[in-house]
């Protein structure tokens, strides 16, 4: 079963965290010194404004939205699986970095106060984009724009992590740990959301 086998993927990358895993160390220290070689002011500052158009704020905004237009056309299974999804994701996340515990890389280009472990933008880009897939992609009929439509919202997911890792605020592991834990909310989101429903329907049948 897939969030299993994500689930357990999660734990092992924390297990390897914890003692030091000379593979993890590694590769979370070449991304960081490779992020170094490549900023430049203007690609930070347009780094910055990615970072912040992600941020919760504007990303709460955009779920509202989706929300609401959900709940207009009666799209109840849509309305309770991206609320799941997106609620659950935020809870989770937020428990796993306060017992991890985790500090950020310490030559961060912005400052950021919580916890680095694991990635929220990541988790929660996971979380939002492979919804708004889901749940709006069916929607396209043509399978060429219905395509576009997936790679372009995988692109942003791709993005919003590279951004992460940019502007030095999280290792690598943080961001691999965020889609990690992401994925596996996901699946157990989409079930959770079909049972309520299912349930639901059964009992005003």
């Amino acid at each position: 079963m897939l969030s299993a086998a994500l689930l357990v993927l999660f734990c092992l990358l924390i297990i390897s965290m914890f003692t030091n895993n000379q593979i993890i160390q590694t590769a979370d220290l070449a991304v960081h010194e490779w992020a170094k070689t490549v900023q430049s002011n203007p690609l930070t500052n347009v780094m910055i404004i990615v970072s912040e158009t992600f941020d919760i704020v504007p990303m709460i905004i955009a779920s509202i939205i989706v929300l609401i237009f959900l709940i207009r056309n009666r799209e109840y299974t849509s309305t309770t699986l991206f609320s799941i999804g997106l609620l659950g994701g935020l809870v989770i996340e937020t428990v796993i970095k306060q017992l991890i515990a985790r500090p950020r890389p310490f030559d961060m280009l912005i400052s950021e106060a919580s916890f680095g472990f694991p990635s929220a933008h990541s988790t929660m880009a996971l979380l939002f984009f492979s919804l708004i897939i889901i749940i709006f992609g069916k929607r396209i009929k043509d399978a060429k724009l219905r395509a576009f439509f997936t790679a372009l919202n995988v692109l942003l997911i791709l993005m919003v992590c590279l951004n992460r890792l940019y502007l030095n605020v999280h290792w690598l592991s943080d961001v691999i740990g965020g889609l990690l834990i992401g994925g596996f909310w996901l699946t157990i989101a989409l079930l959770l959301s079909k049972k309520l429903v299912i349930n639901y329907r059964t009992k005003i049948a």
